[in-house]
């Protein structure tokens, strides 16, 4: 892993992620915001007197590497959180297994027995449908394990195989999936946010949110459309970009297969 590039992933999707709160806070509780931002800073510089002479001129560094490593952490946590989308990309890994089974037959019977096993279970059990049976879903989701030795074992043969080692193209496509669906994680992260906001009761009924949400005219329908547009939207981009890498990983694949033999 090339941690520059990594680090610079982090780095954009947590920015994204406290851009996206800065503005949701700064539509939905504009005047909560106004009233209390001058109470926190001023506790800050109640803090920052406390602080000896001789560091002080070191507070603005420290703030700012804090503030980059809370970036970055964010970034991290999104990226883990990421998982969420797994079970739909294991949809779109299996089209493609499916798609690609006249030369993976032959390309996973050549490795060890179990990857040839794990890729008969997957093209035999999983199927292609989003839409299944809760039964076919359980089953679904006890195959995980073996999409992940398959897509492994795709990533390996390539590595192994390929006078390129690992083709620019499928890092550029592993990079933007991973950064997607990061962003993809957040974007769902507001909707949720967006419905609890709106039916969270203030301490006064008056200015709260579920009660201007409630009112004749009210946002509330505006806000279920736009949490609803969120989830929309996260799950379209993760897929269209997981299945941009999957194009790259079993092309690639495909023709390292061709030229290997």
């Amino acid at each position: 892993m090339n941690i520059s590039t990594r680090f610079t992933e982090f780095a954009m999707t947590g920015a994204f992620f406290w851009i996206s709160q800065f503005v949701l806070f700064g539509f939905v509780h504009e005047d909560e915001l106004m009233t209390y931002l001058p109470q926190w800073m001023g506790v800050l510089y109640g803090y920052e007197v406390l602080i000896p002479q001789a560091l002080q001129g070191a507070m603005g560094a420290m703030l700012t590497a804090f503030g980059l490593i809370g970036i970055f952490v964010t970034g991290l946590v999104m990226d883990l959180l990421g998982v969420y989308f797994t079970p739909l990309e294991r949809i779109i890994f299996n089209r493609h297994v499916s798609r690609n089974h006249d030369w993976l037959n032959g390309a996973t019977a050549e490795c060890s027995p179990s990857v040839h096993a794990d890729y008969i279970q997957l093209k035999e059990n999983f199927g292609t449908g989003f839409i299944v049976p809760p039964k076919k879903t359980m089953l679904r989701l006890s195959l995980g394990r073996q999409c992940r030795r398959i897509q492994a074992f795709l990533f390996s043969y390539i590595h192994v195989f390929s006078d390129n080692a690992m083709p620019e193209m499928l890092i550029d496509n592993v990079h933007l999936w991973r950064t997607t669906r990061a962003i993809s994680t957040t974007l769902l992260f507001l909707g949720f946010e967006i419905l609890v906001l709106y039916f969270h009761v203030d301490a006064n009924p008056e200015s709260s949110v579920a009660a201007s949400a409630m009112a004749p005219g009210g946002g509330l329908a505006t806000s279920v459309a736009i949490a609803y547009g969120l989830f929309l939207l996260s799950g379209a981009l993760t897929l269209s970009a997981y299945t941009r890498m999957c194009f790259s990983l079993f092309t690639l694949a495909c023709a390292t297969r061709g030229k290997s033999r």
